[in-house]
């Protein structure tokens, strides 16, 4: 193989190699958005079933977002309005938002699961190019010498 040669290969696997770390960074952080959300649906599916204990008139603090809470009174804990994507809300009861719900966080661990094992293989890959890399740097440095 030619110096010239070489170098391109080298080139081209130094390339491969920052587009590799780049696409395992945003994987990463896809990662954490992922049990971001996943913390936070297990926090939602402990209060809806925490209603079942909640009687009528009873007094409770509502979010607002943005940690901005409102007194209120309950009047039907036995449902709720959940969203259901795209915009589209509607009334459900307590199963049903329980079902929803876990079927949520279901999606969220498996696509969670498979982000896992994305990065495990990105990672491999990265460390055989930063092998090569090194051996070809090695076997160059031995030549000079």
């Amino acid at each position: 193989m030619t110096k010239k040669h070489d170098d391109k290969e080298m080139q081209k696997r130094y390339v491969q190699l920052q587009l590799l770390k780049q696409y395992a960074t945003a994987m990463i952080e896809e990662k954490g958005n992922l049990e971001s959300r996943i913390s936070e649906i297990a926090v939602t599916m402990h209060a809806v079933e925490k209603l079942n204990e909640v009687k009528k008139g009873q007094e409770m603090l509502a979010s607002l977002g943005a940690e901005v809470y409102i007194n209120s009174s309950i009047e039907d804990a036995g449902s709720m309005v959940i969203g259901l994507g795209s915009g589209i809300y509607a009334k459900k009861t307590i199963k049903e938002a329980e079902e929803i719900l876990g079927n949520r966080r279901k999606e969220l661990e498996e696509a969670h699961q498979n982000i896992m094992e994305e990065v495990t293989q990105l990672v491999e890959q990265i460390e055989i190019l930063e092998n090569q890399m090194q051996g070809h740097v090695a076997s160059a440095r031995n030549e000079t010498d």
